[in-house]
């Protein structure tokens, strides 16, 4: 599932991927978006052909934030270890 959404305030656009769901929040219109995805392939949203064509409607130069955090059961909540998330 993609679901687009408008920008944040300021310079920043994003491509969010979760589990099965991606958030494009991006200045760019949601129906050029959804032509440039209209694929069934599950990686099109984080894939370099998508992210180079956003990179030129966008006027930038792409950069990519990995955040991986291991999925638990809802009962076991990370440990007080776990850095804090800004």
């Amino acid at each position: 599932m993609v679901e687009v959404t408008a920008a944040a305030p300021g310079q920043m656009d994003a491509i969010v991927a979760f589990t099965r769901h991606v958030v494009s929040a991006t200045r760019v219109d949601p129906e050029e978006i959804g032509d440039q995805l209209a694929t069934d392939e599950v990686g099109a949203p984080m894939g370099a052909r998508f992210v180079g064509w956003l990179e030129s409607r966008l006027g930038g130069r792409p950069v990519l934030w990995t955040l991986s955090w291991p999925m638990t059961e809802a009962a076991n909540p990370p440990s007080s270890s776990c850095p804090e998330m800004i």
